[in-house]
């Protein structure tokens, strides 16, 4: 297949062994990604009020977009801004002449990914059987969701700055990392392995929603992040893009709480009608 001008192969069949496929970056994305996280850091030197003026406001879909801050004791001492389409408008009414460039970047990165989402999406469609799944991805392009991740220094190293989870949403680009420590929890082994940082290329995971469509045959990827020496001393930045499934059954958190309080690959050997049980129609 093609995507803006450059081959792109998938080997899609890696999503049911290890839960994670590895994606080369076409180069118009990979430029997108750059300028996006130059934005990125731009906008973690703004003065905190600035920042805080973006309000994270959830959404009638259950998600949320804005900015919050994470400053109190403990290993999850972090700031992160969620940007979608659908909140897009919100955002840019609050922004000034020097936060507007990282909201225009992010809306530019959403729509320069979407021929290599939905790219994917076909290839999960074809090789799973799952009728209609490109058209699905397609249609939530709204809610498609940007998340924006600076992790502080000052850490100890080996600490978890991300506690094991898996997403709720059908699947999860990873589309940069400033430094190793990203793991993930291997399906076969059932032991942490790092999960590469490459330039040129994305990590894309399955999640709670993509599992629940294969019907099991797909597994949510349990993964975390680890300080290295690095990422301690001097901090991490991370950008990643939720692809969550608008018009089937969300994963009941007020029923089940997060995905950190079940047990690390809870989901790996779950039967799918009791796997079935963690969700709710919307």
């Amino acid at each position: 297949m093609m995507v803006s001008g450059a081959t792109t192969h998938i080997a899609i069949q890696d999503l049911r062994e290890r839960g994670l496929v590895n994606v080369n970056y076409p180069d118009v994305l990979r430029g997108a990604v750059e300028k996006a996280v130059d934005s990125w850091k731009f906008f973690c030197q703004l003065p905190r009020e600035e920042k805080l003026a973006f309000e994270f406001l959830e959404d009638s879909h259950g998600d949320g977009a804005g900015y919050e801050l994470k400053v109190a004791d403990g290993t999850d001492r972090k700031e992160n801004f969620h940007v979608s389409l659908f909140q897009s408008k919100r955002l840019q009414k609050i922004a000034n002449q020097r936060s507007l460039a990282f909201l225009t970047d992010a809306q530019d990165l959403l729509d320069k990914m979407e021929p290599l989402i939905l790219q994917f999406a076909e290839c999960v469609e074809q090789a799973y059987d799952i009728q209609g799944f490109k058209d699905e991805v397609k249609m939530c392009k709204q809610y498609w969701m940007l998340r924006y991740l600076h992790y502080f220094g000052d850490q100890k190293e080996g600490i978890e700055i991300a506690a094991p989870h898996t997403d709720k949403g059908g699947f999860t680009l990873h589309l940069y990392e400033t430094d190793e420590g990203l793991q993930y929890f291997c399906i076969p082994s059932r032991q942490w392995k790092p999960m590469p940082v490459d330039k040129q290329q994305t990590v894309i995971i399955s999640g709670l929603q993509l599992q629940l469509a294969s019907e099991g045959r797909i597994k949510a990827l349990y993964h975390r992040v680890i300080a290295t020496e690095k990422s301690a001393s001097i901090g991490r930045f991370a950008v990643v893009c939720f692809i969550s499934l608008e018009n089937r059954p969300g994963y009941n958190k007020k029923g089940y709480g997060n995905t950190q309080s079940h047990q690390v690959g809870f989901n790996y050997d779950l039967p799918h009608p009791e796997f079935a049980k963690y969700f709710l129609k919307r």
